[in-house]
């Protein structure tokens, strides 16, 4: 599996038409990756950080469920896999595992997208 957790695109979705002052910073430290906004004037939705990937077709993906599991976690195909993950997820094949998720105490809602070609975290 190739992922490079620096290597992303970022962008900011706000209401109204267009984006006059947001500032997003986005700080790879020793502990993760921290994601900072700002804004003054805009009124700012949520931050969509989008990275490539190279996942395997024999990927399997693990994530949570929005409200509690019931027990009905599993790992499901990558290519089958069509729902944002809350707070975190697991990617494994026979040889690597990608795990990304949100520290607590953030003071937000994190999701993730995982499909073959990239990971996507969506950011309120």
């Amino acid at each position: 599996m190739i992922f490079n957790i620096n290597d992303h695109i970022c962008k900011s979705v706000c209401e109204g038409s267009s984006l006059t002052d947001v500032k997003t910073e986005i700080i790879s430290t020793e502990n993760g990756t921290d994601v900072f906004l700002t804004a003054t004037k805009d009124r700012p939705m949520f931050v969509e950080i989008t990275w490539k990937a190279d996942f395997p077709e024999d990927t399997l993906v693990l994530g949570d469920a929005w409200e509690r599991s019931y027990g009905n976690l599993e790992f499901i195909k990558i290519s089958e896999l069509d729902r944002y993950l809350p707070w975190y997820f697991i990617a494994t094949n026979k040889s690597d595992s990608i795990c990304l998720g949100v520290k607590t105490g953030g003071n937000s809602f994190v999701s993730f997208r995982c499909t073959k070609g990239s990971v996507t975290a969506l950011i309120d």
